[in-house]
């Protein structure tokens, strides 16, 4: 008797139509959460925030920040323009970008702004991820790794302004010199846990 083999049933996913897959990243932020940070973000004023950042902390920065701000978050066109009409990057392309650079360097919260902004222009958490991924597989696990917390810590917190919800209690390390113990506290120390 000759075996017989089965024909596995094509997925309906049209051809050159994107798939979101939720498992990329663990995404404490809801979509209604998502939507109410999107329907409350201004454009204009996260650029006030960006011109101002810099020269806050040292006045003579000011023109370097200018130089920035008018290159990278002036008038710049969405996604949606084909690459064939634009001279310069895409808002979402800044902010992929921008976050492939910080996850890359280990820079917590300015990646945990960039992750914000990228949401506020409609790039998803998981994509994100992928972004945080690339940049770890040229810069090392450790990126990787603290790139990542640093995303669902994002999410968590943008969940907890969003839907008004209290902060997780505070999980109390084990006692001890143990390994536990330690690692829970150096994480603590630097804001993952």
């Amino acid at each position: 008797m000759a075996a017989t083999k089965v024909k596995k049933k094509a997925a309906n996913t049209p051809v050159g139509k994107k798939t979101a897959n939720p498992q990329l990243v663990e995404n404490p932020l809801s979509d209604a959460a998502l939507q109410t940070l999107q329907a409350a973000y201004k454009v204009d004023e996260m650029k006030q925030l960006l011109e101002t950042f810099l020269p806050k902390l040292y006045l003579p920065s000011k023109n370097y920040s200018d130089a920035i701000n008018a290159r990278f978050y002036g008038n710049l066109q969405d996604d949606s323009v084909p690459t064939k009409y634009r001279d310069a990057l895409s808002v979402q392309d800044v902010e992929r970008c921008v976050i492939a650079l910080l996850a890359s360097r280990g820079e917590q919260p300015l990646l945990a702004v960039h992750i914000y902004i990228a949401l506020m222009e409609g790039i998803t958490p998981a994509e994100i991820g992928n972004i945080i991924l690339l940049a770890g597989i040229y810069s090392g696990v450790g990126n990787f790794t603290q790139g990542i917390l640093t995303e669902i810590k994002t999410l968590e917190l943008l969940n907890q302004l969003a839907t008004k919800t209290p902060p997780k209690p505070l999980v109390l390390p084990p006692p001890g010199l143990g390994a536990n113990a330690v690692v829970h506290n150096l994480m603590s120390g630097f804001g993952l846990t």
